[in-house]
């Protein structure tokens, strides 16, 4: 009797784990989004200033909170930040890189995948919050279309 109750718990258990692991591939493979995204001007990524140029944006490794920014032809300048999760009403067909500008100054401030209503918003520089006291007033934001690689 013991044993015709093991067997059934393993092959439930089996049978679970599959069902399990059939659900989390897709997802998975969904969440690991990279964004390709051309910047046309100079903007600020933690405590560095990165060129205009074309740019990769994906998570430093799956669930993590660290964003990399790197261009997109191989090594060369790149950013590095952490960020938390946001999230916006709809969804929207195209990814998004959303800029803080102050004069002739532009801080990355949120990244957002397509299809998706969540996002990742990224923290104040040190650099951003004293502009922001300088100038005493609301950044004007920028708003650049990334698509997913």
């Amino acid at each position: 009797m013991k044993t015709k109750r093991t067997q059934r718990l393993r092959i439930f258990l089996g049978l679970s784990l599959f069902v399990t692991a059939g659900l989390a591939a897709p997802l998975f493979a969904q969440s690991k989004k990279t964004l390709v995204a051309k910047i046309p001007f100079e903007f600020v990524v933690g405590d560095r200033t990165l060129p205009a140029s074309e740019y990769i944006v994906e998570h430093v490794f799956w669930g993590s909170s660290a964003i990399r920014i790197q261009t997109e032809d191989g090594p060369g300048p790149y950013g590095l930040t952490t960020s938390m999760l946001v999230q916006r009403p709809v969804h929207e067909a195209e990814g998004k890189l959303i800029f803080h500008r102050y004069g002739d100054t532009y801080f990355l401030s949120q990244v957002w995948l397509p299809t998706r209503i969540t996002g990742q918003q990224v923290p104040k520089p040190k650099r951003e919050r004293e502009l922001a006291q300088q100038v005493n007033s609301r950044p004007q934001v920028a708003s650049i279309t990334a698509r997913a690689r």
